[in-house]
């Protein structure tokens, strides 16, 4: 018979405290996960994050290209801009962080020359 020790905290003692840099920030191909423990549909999440836009007074596309701008986050496509980095933590209230390697436009996240680029005025 084997015996497993057990170690339990003393009763006035706190769990060990994590900082938010000490959790990995969530990535684009988390959307999914994150969405579908939700039980949300992309039609949901894009809701969701025109509900986030409006609060923090930001403009977003219209729907068939927030939701081609979400498939291409889901499949590491495409990078996600601050804004959308910090609408996505609004939303799922999990930290994003924008892609390091983002060299595109730094609203939308399109990098230069890929198919899709950004030409909006105002965006790379």
């Amino acid at each position: 018979m084997s015996t497993a020790l057990l170690i339990r905290p003393s009763a006035g003692t706190a769990p060990p405290q994590v900082r938010p840099e000490q959790v990995p920030a969530a990535t684009g191909p988390d959307i999914n996960r994150l969405s579908c423990e939700r039980g949300w549909s992309r039609a949901r999440l894009v809701l969701e994050l025109r509900r986030a836009a409006t609060a923090g007074r930001a403009t977003l596309p219209g729907d068939e290209s927030l939701k081609r701008m979400i498939r291409q986050w889901a499949n590491g496509q495409r990078g996600l801009s601050p804004l959308y980095a910090d609408l996505l933590t609004a939303v799922f209230g999990v930290r994003f962080e924008p892609s390091a390697s983002l060299n595109g436009c730094p609203v939308c996240g399109t990098a230069p020359g890929a198919p899709g680029s950004c030409t909006r005025v105002g965006h790379r």
